[in-house]
C-alpha cells in the first residue's frame, strides 16, 4: 500500500492508493501498526529472556561438579530465577 498526500478543497489529504481515505481509517491504520509493533517487540524480549536463561543454564552446568563452585552455582541460580520472574511490559 502506498500513501501519499494530496490536495481536498483548502486543505490537504492523505491518500491511500490515491483515493482519499477518513481521519478514522488513518488513526484505525497507526493503532494497528503500533498494536503490530508492540507485539514484535514483545516477541523479541520473550525470546531474548529465553535464550539468556538458556545461556545461563549451561554456565551453571558446569559449576554443578565441585563443591569449590557452589558460590557461582549459587549467584547463576539466583539470576536465572529472577530473570524468570521479570515481567515484560
Amino acid at each position: 500500500m502506498k500513501y501519499t498526500e494530496g490536495i481536498c478543497q483548502d486543505g490537504a489529504a492523505i491518500l491511500k492508493e490515491g483515493l482519499p481515505i477518513k481521519i478514522s481509517e488513518i488513526l484505525s491504520s497507526l493503532n494497528e501498526y503500533d498494536d503490530l509493533k508492540y507485539e514484535k517487540e514483545q516477541k523479541i524480549l520473550l525470546l531474548s529472556k529465553t535464550e539468556l536463561i538458556e545461556f545461563l543454564e549451561m554456565k551453571k552446568d558446569k559449576f554443578s561438579r565441585p563443591r569449590s563452585y557452589h558460590r557461582e552455582w549459587q549467584i547463576l541460580q539466583d539470576c536465572i530465577d529472577n530473570i524468570k520472574k521479570m515481567v515484560l511490559f
